[in-house]
């Protein structure tokens, strides 16, 4: 199941965001653009679970509510992830 299955028909993936919970638990946060017109952004783990970002640094996970937060990107960034 991707993240899309929760979101309009027009939104398009922009980039991921690696994160962690505080028990060092990794998540991948997936940023939408739900219309290349608007500046509608939705955000969505890998697995489909709606993210609601709190700031520019942590994300909460709608569905537990657990907070999340960016990872610093240390060296090469992972080949499987594109980050901004």
């Amino acid at each position: 199941m991707t993240g899309a299955a929760h979101l309009p028909s027009t939104a398009r993936e922009q980039y991921r965001e690696l994160c962690q919970d505080e028990d060092g638990n990794r998540y991948v946060v997936i940023v939408w653009r739900a219309k290349t017109w608007l500046s509608t952004t939705l955000y969505t783990l890998e697995n489909g679970s709606l993210v609601e970002s709190n700031d520019d640094c942590s994300f909460t996970i709608l569905a537990t509510g657990k907070q999340i937060s960016r990872c610093e990107a240390v060296g090469e960034p992972d080949d499987e992830l594109s980050f901004r």
